[in-house]
């Protein structure tokens, strides 16, 4: 009998040893459970801790472009603004010279005096801003439009206020100041064409347009 019982105790111990290799053996699916579940755990915290960073980042980032798109909008439509009103105000006062003397009926020298002097007190200021448009334009338009609004500058001063000059000093006839009006008519059809090639350039136009 005390054999028996013996042998049971020794049982009994393999069995207790084993279910404690068995424990702690990390090859157990106990073990392995613990660790999968850590993982599990510890992805979700650090996913948790990305997210807290990259979507204040993420937002910020998308805020930035937005303010600084809203920004060159509003610079493009000021130098649309600035441009037009810059060569329309040209354009009238050049002509408002030329017709007083355009044709014998429409002839006035009081008044071609008076134009005369608007055109000359007019074009300094009117030339400073539009070589600073032309320095916006080379940052907010296309190299195409920023160059075609320098050439028509260099255009105005070779065909129309170097003349309307030199015919102001030498009495032009009425013959001459016609041809000169005829110029200036022609320029301000290129000053709206250039005004519109410029809206188009900075797709600044109605969506039924494009």
């Amino acid at each position: 009998m005390e054999n028996v019982n013996e042998l049971a105790a020794v049982q009994g111990d393999t069995t207790n040893d084993a279910a404690q290799k068995l424990a702690d053996n990390p090859k157990t699916p106990s073990a392995l459970f613990n660790i999968s579940f850590l993982e599990k755990v510890l992805l979700l915290l650090i996913t948790a801790l990305i997210s807290g960073l990259l979507v204040p980042f993420t937002a910020n980032n998308i805020q930035s472009v937005k303010a600084k798109n809203e920004l060159i909008l509003q610079s493009q439509s000021k130098l649309l603004e600035d441009v037009a009103y810059n060569l329309m105000s040209y354009e009238t006062l050049a002509l408002d010279v030329s017709w007083y003397r355009s044709s014998s009926k429409i002839a006035d020298d009081a008044m071609y005096q008076k134009a005369y002097e608007r055109y000359s007190e007019r074009m300094a200021d009117l030339l400073v801003h539009s070589r600073i448009n032309i320095i916006k334009a080379k940052n907010l338009a296309s190299e195409v439009i920023s160059k075609k609004l320098n050439d028509f500058q260099m255009k105005i001063f070779q065909e129309q206020d170097m003349p309307i000059n030199m015919l102001y000093r030498n009495h032009g006839s009425i013959g001459e100041w016609s041809a000169m009006h005829m110029v200036n008519e022609r320029m301000l059809k290129e000053a709206n064409n250039l005004i519109s090639e410029l809206t188009v350039d900075l797709k600044i136009t109605r969506p039924d347009s494009r």
